[in-house]
């Protein structure tokens, strides 16, 4: 089955509202905040963050590794104190790795990192 590219796999969000939303939890903005401010269900925002968090080394890993193949001099030198804020560290430097190498890839860098990730960022167990 084939998902439109701002679809992750098992959400009913499209990525353009979960996206800033993880942004925003990696920032520290709590998930009541976040939930109020988007118009969803804390409940949904919590799911969200919970996945994030617990897939946050894998996708970690799998986002520097796909910087490293593209342009090592975009790899991060920061420490981050919570694994979601590495996570959306190293996704964000994988959008701009892409964009660098391929301009046409668009402009929306959490529609390009649905495509990315396949769609799994959310998974259960995310697939690096």
């Amino acid at each position: 089955m084939l998902l439109p590219a701002d679809i992750l796999v098992g959400r009913a969000y499209a990525v353009d509202v979960i996206g800033p939303a993880l942004a925003a939890f990696a920032r520290g903005t709590g998930r009541r905040t976040i939930a109020a401010e988007l118009g969803v269900p804390a409940s949904t925002v919590a799911d969200w963050t919970r996945r994030l968090t617990a897939n946050a080394d894998a996708i970690t890993l799998d986002a520097v590794r796909r910087v490293v193949a593209l342009d090592q001099d975009l790899l991060s030198t920061t420490v981050h104190a919570r694994p979601a804020a590495a996570a959306l560290d190293a996704l964000g430097r994988l959008a701009t790795a892409i964009t660098a190498r391929w301009p046409a890839a668009g402009r929306d860098p959490w529609r390009l990192l649905a495509l990315a990730t396949g769609g799994r960022l959310l998974r259960p167990s995310y697939p690096g």
